[in-house]
């Protein structure tokens, strides 16, 4: 089998799996910023 991976697709690849992740974490930080805010509401409509 022959190596096809070149110093260029590795960085790419590097670099695409990082901006993945940063997106992932975007995400994460709206949603639990919604989150707690309608936790908020919903423990204020309950007391």
């Amino acid at each position: 089998m022959v190596r096809s991976l070149s110093l260029t697709h590795a960085v790419l690849c590097g670099l695409g799996i990082t901006f993945g992740a940063g997106i992932y974490v975007l995400v994460g930080v709206a949603v639990a910023g919604l989150v707690s805010s309608l936790l908020l509401m919903a423990f204020a409509l309950i007391d």
